[in-house]
């Protein structure tokens, strides 16, 4: 889905400007597989190298097909959750989010988003749109629906379609169609992630076993000049939802005029956004720069043909040059300087289309072919497609069987997937106008300054998916996070929701702005130094489970000086101490003992042992007890000075790794 939204963004723009942000061939590397590591909901997955220690796991947060809330967990004790975009409520195609599931994280980073907006009911909302747009139908205008591209469009395209099927309205008269530049590739992506929607849609599939996004009335579209083809009027759905760029701008400049017709807008515009003009420009005439991507004509087609040819001619100079060197064994094929000056003489005298040269009539001093000639003597080495089976045998490629052609004066392909002996090639064979072979044609971006006078009827209807302000404060009352990170709200809602918050919140609560850097971590008393050989090898370390050892250190501490290089970043040093100025300490006891298991030890080594209301007996001459001392639990040793003592005592002593 995002691919298909990077990819439709992309296009958007070249189809009416220039654009070389990024290329279609970022968008892929961006998104190859072996990049992406593919989770489930509720799957936890450990990190390895940089981010060893660390484990995620993601779960639903509604919102999007593949909305996500992440859980990172660092050592397996600190926990950050990280939820913005997420939808509380259960849709038509997708379940609420798992939030509410999430007690007391160390660190929660959500949004403000939506601190300040209130919903209705949503039913309340259906209803309003769905008369909106039977009103506008039947008062004879088009209805343009701004929305993404692959993601809320799919629960307005679902409602849309199956409101469409009922028999009682009428509206199946009226045409219905989706237009953005990956139409058909993002529906079918949609039909293949049933298993990540709700349970309605699982229980609709499995029953009929027809795909709910296999769409009925809903006609889709990959060029605006489709439209063309359906009978008005016509509800249609198109991207962008800004009205920046996209086939809801080109319509958005068409049908804005009319005041039968009507713009529903389902996402709050950005600022400085042509949507956020719309809706906030009270007298309703805008300027608006509209770019058009139009053909070359006159000089400069003569230009760019001239460009073409010579590039063309370089990229063949350039071919044989590499053609020489990989044949200079061969003398035949081996080729000077003044060979390549005779091949550009030639191609200047009289330009080839074709790709290969015959050095035979090069050293005779003629063309590249014969100009009578239809066919060549040579072709190109066709490369060898790699052919895919799976169990049943070879994959077939639908595509091979589809005959496309272009019909002239339109701009609409036409698939044909007939049987010749059903009439479709007679068909065929009596349209004289047919071209197989689609021709670019240079084109160059013009942009005009235009006066809109938006006649049209507008309209504003939250289909975002979000959770509103009253819903996202009782979620963070249910999390209570330990220390809150607000991001991606205005001034005004960050404030609001950071001041509700304090009361849930035990630590900080911070509001970076965009650009700012925070320190998220929960210990702010550790800091870093460096120890001394000398004072390294001096220690005494102790083994504690598997992969720690454990010392104490007493020593002296040497802060950097102004007379050392590269003060900043040197870090402060620990060195070994006086002896006359080592204190005695307190012996540590480091271990989490289980009574029970001590039981046994004792037992093994002939000591009799029963407990008695939480207390351990050894030979009824000493106890054993577990005592909750200032929230944590020491073991009291208590008994007469015997053999029996002595001995339960070395046996629990040796349960610790005392230093």
């Amino acid at each position: 889905m995002g691919m298909m939204f990077m990819t439709d963004l992309l296009l958007s723009r070249l189809n009416n400007q220039e654009f070389d942000l990024y290329s279609i061939e970022d968008v892929k590397k961006a998104f190859e597989n072996d990049k992406i590591v593919h989770l489930f909901f509720n799957q936890t997955f450990h990190l390895e190298g940089a981010g060893c220690g660390l484990s995620i796991t993601p779960y639903n947060a509604g919102h999007m097909v593949g909305g996500t809330i992440w859980k990172i967990v660092k050592d397996n004790e600190e926990d950050i959750v990280y939820a913005v975009d997420y939808n509380h409520k259960k849709e038509r195609h997708l379940n609420g989010c798992v939030l509410d599931t999430i007690t007391r994280p160390s660190l929660l980073i959500t949004d403000a988003y939506n601190a300040l907006n209130h919903q209705g009911r949503m039913k309340e909302r259906d209803q309003k749109f769905l008369s909106t747009i039977i009103e506008t139908l039947r008062g004879g205008g088009n209805i343009l629906i701004a929305c993404d591209t692959a993601g809320r469009v799919l629960e307005i395209a679902h409602m849309l379609d199956n409101f469409w099927r009922r028999k009682d309205n009428g509206v199946s008269a009226y045409s219905l169609a989706l237009v953005n530049n990956v139409a058909a590739k993002m529906i079918d992506i949609t039909m293949s992630t049933i298993e990540w929607m709700n349970d309605s849609i699982l229980k609709e599939f499995e029953a009929s076993r027809d795909n709910p996004f296999k769409f009925k009335h809903l006609q889709l579209s990959q060029q605006l000049s489709d439209l063309e083809y359906l009978p008005q009027p016509m509800t249609v759905l198109a991207s962008q939802p800004d009205l920046e760029s996209g086939f809801a701008k080109d319509l958005f400049a068409i049908w804005s005029r009319d005041p039968k017709n009507s713009i529903i807008f389902t996402q709050r515009p950005g600022v400085n956004t042509l949507g956020y003009q719309v809706l906030n420009t009270p007298s309703r005439v805008i300027q608006v720069e509209i770019w058009q991507r139009i053909e070359l004509t006159g000089d400069e087609l003569e230009e760019y043909k001239k460009k073409e040819e010579e590039r063309k001619q370089q990229e063949l100079i350039e071919s044989q040059k590499n053609l020489a060197i990989h044949d200079s064994d061969s003398d035949s094929n081996s080729m000077d300087d003044s060979r390549y000056s005779r091949i550009a003489k030639v191609q200047q005298h009289q330009p080839s289309k074709h790709d290969l040269m015959m050095m035979d009539e090069l050293e005779r001093g003629t063309a590249f072919f014969k100009q009578a000639r239809k066919t060549f003597p040579m072709f190109p080495t066709p490369v060898d497609r790699k052919i895919k089976f799976d169990d049943y045998g070879e994959i077939i490629d639908p595509q091979d069987y589809v005959l496309i052609h272009k019909m002239q004066g339109t701009n609409k392909l036409l698939e044909v997937e007939g049987d010749p002996e059903n009439g479709t090639q007679n068909q065929l064979e009596n349209t004289n106008d047919v071209e197989t072979e689609v021709e670019s044609k240079p084109t160059k971006c013009v942009s005009i300054v235009a006066t809109l006078n938006i006649q049209a009827k507008l309209y504003q209807f939250d289909f975002e998916g979000r959770s509103d302000g009253e819903s996202v404060k009782n979620l963070v009352s249910q999390v209570k996070p330990r220390r809150l990170i607000l991001v991606r709200g205005s001034p005004e809602s960050t404030a609001y929701m950071a001041e509700y918050c304090r009361a849930y919140v035990d630590d900080k609560i911070l509001q970076p702005k965009t650009g700012d850097t925070v320190d998220a971590t929960t210990e702010n008393y550790i800091y870093q130094v460096k120890l001394k050989d000398s004072l390294v090898s001096s220690l005494n370390f102790h083994t504690v489970g598997d992969d720690v050892e454990l010392a104490w250190v007493e020593a002296k501490t040497q802060m950097p000086t102004d007379e050392d290089e590269l003060v900043s970043d040197q870090l402060p040093c620990l060195d070994v101490a006086e002896p006359d100025k080592v204190s005695l300490h307190n012996a540590l006891f480091i271990n989490e003992l289980k009574l029970s298991d001590f039981k046994q030890i004792l037992i093994n080594n002939s000591i009799q042992a029963e407990f008695s209301g939480g207390v351990l007996y050894c030979n009824d001459k000493v106890t054993v007890r577990r005592r909750e001392t200032g929230g944590r639990g020491r073991i009291h040793i208590e008994g007469t000075l015997c053999d029996d003592y002595f001995k339960v005592r070395d046996l629990l002593y040796q349960q610790y790794v005392i230093i």
